[in-house]
């Protein structure tokens, strides 16, 4: 049991992680802007599709500007090598795999449909 808690706090604790939350609390705020303008509660896929569409790529690029001013000594050459030491652990940890790749599933779905 001490390897699964291990695996888990190393999990909740890894930059993988916490730019998931970091995107889903975007994604939860521009829910929430969303439902205020509407005067009524839009939904998550709407708000979800909406946010991915028209504000994931300036947000990426903007929150990856802000890291990279914070560690000026990090490599970010390193991070494709943590994110792959990590990808192991998330298919061990329910739905969490799934909720990291459902925005861009959505963006796929959302541009085939576009076309």
């Amino acid at each position: 049991m001490d390897f699964k808690k291990d695996n888990e706090k190393l999990f909740k604790n890894s930059a993988l992680y916490q730019e998931f939350l970091a995107e889903r609390e975007e994604i939860l705020r521009h829910k929430w802007l969303q439902s205020e303008r509407a005067g009524t509660d839009v939904g998550f896929e709407k708000a979800l599709l909406d946010w991915i569409v028209n504000h994931r790529a300036s947000w990426r690029e903007h929150r990856q500007t802000l890291l990279h001013q914070r560690e000026p000594s990090s490599s970010p050459t390193v991070v494709p090598l943590i994110v792959a030491a990590l990808l192991p652990a998330l298919s061990t940890l329910s739905g969490i795999s799934s909720a990291l790749s459902l925005s861009d599933n959505y963006l796929l779905c959302f541009r085939g449909l576009l076309r």
